[in-house]
């Protein structure tokens, strides 16, 4: 996450007026909603959301214990689901039109049968 967003700090100073972003555990409901407030605060509306984050380990099914599972389900399910969610009701408020984008992982059309527990999707 420090990599992430050390490359968002690069790209918002660049284009301070047109950029703005925070960094939160999407697998942690108050943390989505301290983001997306601060996100309002700094801002005068949202007009893009990008949905790019998720996780997934490199392990067999078998091999895989239940708490890291539920990283992968809490994180790119749910927190995609919760940011979402966050975001729409500021772009319903804002009654301007606006757009969500959800990148998906390309592995989950090109993947083994022993790694289908992460791309429940």
């Amino acid at each position: 996450m420090r990599a992430a967003s050390e490359e968002l700090r690069k790209v918002s100073s660049k284009a301070a007026d047109l950029v703005s972003y925070s960094v939160c555990d999407l697998a942690v409901k108050e943390e989505v909603e301290r983001c997306c407030g601060q996100l309002m605060k700094e801002s005068s509306g949202v007009d893009i959301l990008v949905n790019a984050a998720g996780v997934t380990y490199n392990k067999l099914l078998v091999t895989s214990s239940v708490d890291q599972i539920r990283k992968v389900l809490d994180i790119n399910l749910l927190g995609t689901m919760l940011l979402t969610k966050s975001i729409v009701r500021q772009m319903i408020r804002q009654k301007r039109p606006g757009a969500i984008v959800t990148i998906g992982d390309c592995t989950l059309f090109f993947t083994t049968l022993s790694h289908l527990v992460f791309y429940f999707r």
